[in-house]
């Protein structure tokens, strides 16, 4: 099973993703999953 993440709303959640992915004092979850999102996305080329 493949899984993809979608492209972002806008900029604001883009900049929530990024925040949580490079988090350090965060529920390491919700860091784990910011950082699959944003890597999904860096594979797709959804960078802007």
């Amino acid at each position: 099973m493949v899984l993809r993440a979608r492209e972002s709303r806008d900029e604001a959640e883009r900049a929530m993703i990024e925040r949580f992915a490079g988090a350090r004092k965060a529920p390491q979850d919700l860091v784990m999953r910011a950082r699959m999102v944003q890597l999904g996305r860096d594979a797709a080329g959804d960078r802007r």
